[in-house]
């Protein structure tokens, strides 16, 4: 809030024949129109800051200058900052700044960079004095090093295949120019895991699901039963449809444990009497659902295997 005589700023300010320094109207300075701040302290030399991070307040930088000067503390790479500061008295005042978290998957080591950005009717003297602007360290301290996420990508490399489908019935109809599948149609799947891998550490795959098509629609429906499989995970939904064969519980078992199981269950079409299907189609699915431990980093590459088909 500048103080103008007509369009020109006031150069001096007097009470009797004694200069004002400055003058206010509550915590605004309105004269002279322009505040100064001198110096200030940085991160304080500070550095190997914890990955996990720290809220506004933990950490000071020392800023001096009259009081009334306004400015904003700006954090990049991590620093947390503040904004529509005020200086609350003349010379050195201590305001407050924070870290960010780095702990997300993969996270490196970062330098932590603070500045200080007047506002308003406040300047920085040139130059400005104490640390640099803005302050990484160096010049003299340590750089404001962050430590580095502790929790690398795990990556998981499944493998596996189906065998051919065991045809125990096949019943057909007629539908249109095609041949169609009919109620009364059976058929057995073994699915076979190859060797599963861990880049770096011992994770197996979290869960698997096996999709076989169709499983309803108006007038149709299917049923798996005889789920089993060799490697001791759970069938979490027993009954008709897709998540009948889904089976949890890999984040208990070993990659190397997961290796070379297979998974076996029967699937039979029981109502066609409103859809009679083309073909039935099955593939396979990997998740990271249940792993725990390491942040939850982890990465299953591929995620899914091929789209298979029977045709009658």
């Amino acid at each position: 809030m500048p103080t103008n005589l007509a369009e020109n700023a006031l150069a001096a300010l007097k009470v009797g024949n004694d200069n004002v320094t400055a003058a206010y109207v509550g915590n605004s300075q309105i004269f002279p129109n322009v505040t100064e701040l001198t110096s200030w302290t940085g991160q304080n030399g500070a550095y190997n800051y914890p990955n996990t991070g720290a809220v506004v307040g933990t950490y000071s930088t020392s800023i001096t200058g009259p009081a009334g000067a306004t400015f904003d503390l700006v954090g990049t790479n991590g620093a947390i900052g503040q904004s529509g500061l005020v200086k609350a008295v003349d010379g050195a005042e201590s305001f407050g700044y924070g870290v960010s978290s780095n702990t997300a998957c993969d996270g490196a080591q970062r330098i932590i960079s603070l500045g200080i950005t007047p506002t308003g009717n406040t300047t920085l003297a040139s130059p400005f004095g104490g640390r640099p602007n803005p302050d990484a360290g160096g010049s003299g301290v340590q750089p404001a090093l962050q430590y580095g996420s502790p929790y690398a990508t795990q990556t998981i490399t499944p493998s596996g295949s189906f065998a051919t489908p065991t045809e125990i019935q096949k019943n057909t109809v007629a539908c249109g120019n095609n041949t169609c599948f009919a109620a009364g149609t059976i058929y057995d799947f073994t699915f076979t895991t190859g060797t599963i891998t861990n880049n770096s550490g011992t994770k197996g795959v979290g869960a698997y699901n096996f999709l076989v098509q169709p499983t309803g629609a108006a007038g149709f429906a299917a049923t798996v039963t005889n789920r089993n499989n060799t490697m001791g995970l759970n069938n979490p939904s027993p009954g008709a449809g897709p998540t009948d064969i889904y089976y949890s519980g890999g984040n208990n078992i070993t990659a190397a444990n997961q290796s070379n199981k297979s998974f076996t269950w029967r699937y039979e079409i029981t109502n066609s009497s409103g859809y009679q299907p083309l073909a039935i189609s099955y593939r396979n699915y990997y998740y990271d659902i249940g792993l725990t431990g390491n942040g939850g980093c982890y990465n299953i590459t591929p995620n899914i295997g091929p789209q298979n088909y029977i045709y009658p």
